[in-house]
């Protein structure tokens, strides 16, 4: 089995942003992993006051004091601003020190400045250091040279696409516009991929599957305002967002939490791990959900993330940091989320009345004990399968479906869905092609 961690440190090494050379050398990377198609948006180009940026090219970032060097920002690729001006000129130590950066949790790391990357565009010039070099300054004045240039470009939108037997797809997503960070978010990048991979060898599919790469926000909105093919049916996005650290797996639910997703996504988590994290949309991680559950496309959109990690937004979030453990068991659960979107199915009832499930022309009375389970869960448990033994012709003729039910009271997908093969064994249902409300 190749591992997640392999991908990444193939994708890591690139001075990505929204617009920019990095970006461009690691097209034909991803490209070796899946068949992306690209996807170009020239710099100026705006919708709804979202504008691609032009590249940013560093070329001299040095602060002197008496002619000697005490700090050259071209030594780390985050040395410098997201879009900073130029500068040169001779400033007091207080004036400098408003235009230094540094993290106060990875005193020792380079932090990512990116503001200036959105809104108001390049207004400012500065400097990103290590809190050690920005105290180490002493009162005085300071030579700056600092060189910058902006260049037309495109920001480029990474698409592969695996069609199924239905167009309603389902849209898997990372960012890579964070230069030489890897949890944020080429984990994300690389999780989609090897997911898309393990979907390629599936011999069926239900729905069909994209996986995007593009930089956060503006790579979603010009992409869907412009070039979402014409017969593509969204059924949902799942975002992976920093999931390589050894953090919780957290779940973020779609708009109003009931999108086939959502349910799909939890029961996929309480099967992994029992108890776990989640959380409403936009409380647990801000991100491109804004982007597709916006007025106009109203797509379904869950994330996962193991946010937040120390090393967020700084030089330090490498790929030896990262936990193949992590990925893998991150993997599982998307991949799981799929399964039982792809498995789940719809029902009718063929009887009026009620059948008695414990006569020996049914046998469907089921009093479930697990002995792994302490005595209190153990009753939970009987009471939510008795619960929903009797209402399950109900929910099924009202539109439900197996995944439906396994959500709804807490219970193993496959659990619930070959109980419910037992009932059409015995001719008390049958399979209907009826959808349910995607939200």
């Amino acid at each position: 089995m190749r591992k997640i961690l392999d991908i990444i440190e193939a994708l890591y090494p690139f001075s990505y942003s929204i617009v920019g050379s990095g970006n461009d050398a690691a097209v034909s990377v991803f490209q070796s992993f899946a068949a992306f198609e690209v996807f170009e948006y020239a710099s100026g180009m705006d919708v709804n006051g979202w504008v691609i940026p032009k590249e940013h090219i560093v070329h001299t970032a040095q602060i002197l004091r008496d002619g000697k060097v005490v700090y050259d920002g071209t030594i780390s690729p985050l040395g410098v601003i997201a879009q900073s001006i130029s500068f040169e000129g001779t400033v007091s130590l207080e004036t400098l020190l408003a235009h230094c950066h540094v993290d106060p949790i990875n005193t020792n790391g380079v932090p990512y400045h990116w503001q200036q990357l959105y809104g108001k565009g390049p207004v400012d010039w500065g400097f990103c250091m290590p809190q050690a070099v920005r105290d180490a300054l002493v009162p005085g004045d300071y030579q700056i040279v600092l060189k910058t240039e902006f260049v037309p470009g495109t920001m480029k939108v990474l698409v592969a696409t695996l069609p199924g037997r239905t167009s309603e797809t389902i849209l898997l997503n990372g960012h890579n516009c964070h230069p030489y960070q890897a949890n944020d978010d080429i984990s994300g990048c690389a999780v989609a991929i090897a997911a898309l991979q393990k979907l390629a060898a599936l011999p069926d599919r239900r729905y069909s599957y994209s996986v995007m790469i593009a930089p956060e926000l503006l790579g979603p909105i010009f992409w869907l305002n412009f070039d979402r093919p014409a017969g593509m049916s969204l059924f949902g996005a799942m975002l992976f967002k920093s999931v390589g650290n050894d953090a919780p797996l957290r779940l973020q639910e779609s708009w109003n939490g009931q999108a086939k997703l959502d349910l799909a996504a939890h029961v996929a988590m309480q099967a992994q791990y029992g108890e776990y994290q989640s959380g409403p949309y936009r409380t647990v991680y801000g991100n491109d959900e804004i982007v597709f559950e916006a007025p106009g496309f109203e797509i379904p959109c869950i994330s996962f993330t193991r946010s937040p990690f120390k090393q967020y937004h700084s030089n330090l979030d490498t790929p030896d940091t990262l936990s193949e453990t992590a990925l893998q068991e991150t993997l599982s659960v998307v991949l799981s989320t799929i399964s039982y979107l792809e498995r789940d199915s719809f029902y009718h009832t063929t009887f009026k009345g009620v059948p008695c499930l414990s006569s020996p022309r049914y046998d469907l009375y089921r009093p479930v004990t697990d002995r792994r389970l302490g005595a209190d869960a153990q009753t939970a448990l009987r009471r939510r399968w008795n619960l929903m033994m009797n209402r399950l012709p109900r929910d099924l003729n009202e539109g439900n479906s197996a995944l439906d039910l396994a959500a709804r009271y807490e219970l193993p997908f496959e659990e619930v869905s070959n109980y419910i093969g037992e009932w059409v064994e015995k001719g008390l249902l049958q399979p209907t092609e009826k959808h349910g409300p995607q939200e």
